[in-house]
């Protein structure tokens, strides 16, 4: 019998779940083993929305965490330089693509020094 796949709301509730039992203590203690200081609560959940894509197996994405955050407008641009930004701090790694076109959303990888730090 086959199962029926689930919808986009489905997912991203599925993804939400997830990222609620991420504890803020653990991300903030895999921030405190990389000597990363003055992380604040949006950082923290940030990360987490980002380890809980990471393990379900998809890429970070502006627009998939920017759902799961339900960051809308001038969030949304926000969250991309977030995004980078926890990339300069060895949280994130950004994918290299090929025929990367203007538009092209880009993708993270949690990185796996943060991933030492979090274990």
């Amino acid at each position: 019998m086959m199962s029926k796949p689930i919808t986009q709301m489905q997912a991203l509730e599925l993804l939400r779940n997830t990222m609620k039992e991420i504890e803020n203590w653990r991300v903030l203690f895999a921030f405190k083993r990389m000597k990363l200081k003055h992380m604040r609560e949006p950082t923290v959940n940030l990360m987490r929305a980002c380890l809980a894509v990471h393990q379900h197996g998809l890429p970070v994405t502006t627009n998939l965490v920017g759902a799961m955050l339900e960051a809308q407008g001038r969030a949304r641009t926000t969250l991309h330089s977030r995004l980078h930004a926890l990339g300069d701090k060895h949280c994130l790694v950004l994918k290299r693509m090929g025929n990367t076109g203007r538009g092209s959303p880009y993708e993270w990888v949690v990185d796996p020094v943060f991933l030492e730090a979090y274990r």
